[in-house]
């Protein structure tokens, strides 16, 4: 059994570009596997989906679960899925999604490893993750890692690891964008919620109703980001004030301090030499080569194409979260932008990022919630009468017997009708509207892209090193990841 409301499905088709799904039990009286597929939205919240009640664990299970989810999104497949490394799930998605990058889980990740190793080989396998930019440099620190532990070079699972390097080495997803979602710990997440509602005693249809619930309290959060955003505006300070102004006024609050927290790091950047490149398809390009005064040997190169307002990075961390990086910002900085690129802004991160949802599925919502609303104020207003009403004849017995047989015999009367004539009405004007929304649906926008992304690689030079990432990797960073794995949840490059 697969649910995916209107919401769900809208919801899918903003940000299902990255997934994450997983399996959980013990949430329903039958002891069946609950599949539960997940995303991340504009405020960098989880966003339920799809979920699915299923038999087993099989990959023609996945796949009728993946089918199902492709089906409810418009036929939109995913650009990246993360999962926990079953095999089922595998062959599952090269099946549906043959063209999406499945991409394994770190947490799952490095719990196996440590299973089998220490915490000192951990810390070489995370400078095997993150350290190494280039495949070249992942195979000088996998050759590396092996040579200090060489007990481990012809074990199995050490191969297999290798093996499947290009799901969980940086250095082979360099343009694979994941949205910052490299854990499954969402899904988890997801599953902690619905077992504080949902006992392993309930019921089907009884689950079905507490999910709704669930749904419900999460998009009501999703609704207070949204009014913070609204009703309130961050001060601003610092450097490239104008710049910080715009996105505070674009991007949701979450996004805004993880925008302000890469600006930071713009000051170490100092730009060493500008080279512009003329005779090009989309016009001249300019080339900018920088230094991190910090870490001498930590160079990096952009470019700027002055027609299309377009800025790319070495680093490919716009491609990787959709966030501009610090070497954009130096550059920004340096030629004397007062606002960012359109180009730089990726519209999955703004406030607006749910506008091209169509209208019907926003007033279905709001009509569903207008509802809830107006019945408990009328319950609340029926309440107080009632209780002044009581008040009033209980002081005489003769007055508490009559008004009992009256509320005795509108109760018999209220059970006894099944429906209210007027909510019939309302019924069938609500299927209008459906049929009437649903035959005017806005098809889904069709993204075009240019050929400067081409250009690039004939003129800009991948002279990214090894930077501060691989320098501060070691034991400590691994205790950080077991008590906090939340800080590798989004950008590798991040200092802590």
């Amino acid at each position: 059994m697969f649910w995916c409301d209107r919401i769900c499905q809208g919801n899918y088709k903003t940000f299902g570009s990255v997934i994450a799904f997983d399996m959980t039990y013990k949430v329903n009286a039958y002891n069946k596997p609950f599949v539960v597929i997940v995303g991340v939205n504009h405020h960098r919240k989880t966003v339920p989906l799809g979920v699915a009640l299923v038999t087993n664990e099989k990959t023609v299970t996945y796949i009728w679960v993946l089918r199902q989810l492709l089906e409810a999104g418009g036929n939109v497949a995913p650009y990246t899925v993360v999962t926990d490394g079953d095999k089922s799930m595998k062959l599952s998605i090269e099946e549906v999604f043959p063209y999406a990058h499945d991409r394994l889980c770190l947490w799952h990740l490095m719990r196996n490893i440590k299973g089998h190793t220490n915490r000192r080989f951990c810390s070489g396998i995370m400078k095997c993750v993150d350290g190494a930019r280039t495949p070249s440099e992942f195979e000088q620190a996998w050759e590396d890692l092996m040579k200090a532990y060489d007990e481990v070079r012809d074990k199995k699972w050490a191969k297999d690891l290798y093996n499947d390097k290009h799901k969980w080495a940086e250095a082979f997803m360099v343009r694979q964008f994941y949205a910052g979602m490299r854990r499954t710990q969402r899904c988890e997440s997801m599953n902690s919620t619905l077992k504080t509602v949902i006992t392993k005693e309930i019921m089907l249809y009884r689950f079905v109703e507490l999910y709704d619930q669930v749904l419900e309290h999460i998009r009501f959060e999703e609704d207070k980001d949204d009014y913070i955003f609204t009703h309130t505006f961050p001060v601003i300070t610092s450097v490239l004030t104008e710049i910080k102004t715009q996105a505070a006024r674009t991007y949701t609050r979450n996004l805004y301090n993880l925008f302000c927290k890469e600006l930071e790091f713009e000051s170490r950047h100092i730009v060493t030499k500008v080279k512009e490149e003329k005779g090009h398809v989309d016009g001249s390009s300019t080339t900018y080569w920088l230094n991190n005064y910090v870490l001498k040997d930590c160079n990096y190169s952009v470019c700027y194409n002055d027609k299309l307002k377009q800025l790319v990075c070495c680093c490919m961390k716009y491609n990787a979260i959709g966030l501009p990086c610090r070497h954009m910002f130096a550059v920004m900085k340096y030629r004397g932008m007062v606002e960012l690129p359109e180009s730089c802004i990726l519209r999955r991160w703004t406030i607006k990022a749910k506008s091209n949802i169509s209208n019907s599925l926003k007033q279905q919502d709001l009509q569903k919630r207008n509802d809830q609303a107006s019945a408990n104020g009328r319950f609340s207003f029926l309440n107080g009468l009632s209780t002044q009403l009581s008040r009033m004849v209980s002081t005489s017995y003769d007055r508490s017997i009559w008004l009992r047989d009256k509320l005795a015999k509108m109760i018999l009367e209220i059970e006894k009708e099944k429906i209210n004539p007027k909510e019939k009405d309302i019924i069938k004007e609500q299927k209008k509207r459906k049929g009437k929304a649903e035959s005017q649906g806005a098809a889904p926008q069709v993204i075009k892209r240019g050929g400067f992304v081409d250009l690039l690689r004939k003129f800009m030079p991948r002279t990214y090193n090894i930077g501060d990432v691989a320098n501060a990797t070691d034991s400590y960073e691994i205790s950080k990841f077991e008590k906090l794995p939340t800080i590798f949840d989004w950008d590798p490059n991040t200092d802590f």
